[in-house]
């Protein structure tokens, strides 16, 4: 992924962190988890976008 991606994971980001909160709130305690597991994942791929980036400079 390159920083093209960058602005849709921020998007996809920002829908798991309201996604999460909706699960919690209804108590979804699975879907919690699972949500949580691939806000990580975005997390590290954002990391990953911005690590290639200082590389280059």
């Amino acid at each position: 992924m390159g920083t093209g991606e960058r602005p849709r994971l921020e998007e996809i980001r920002e829908n798991l962190h309201a996604r999460i909160a909706e699960a919690e709130r209804e108590g979804w305690l699975g879907d919690v988890e699972q949500l949580t597991v691939s806000l990580a994942a975005t997390d590290d791929e954002i990391s990953q976008i911005d690590a290639r980036e200082r590389r280059k400079d």
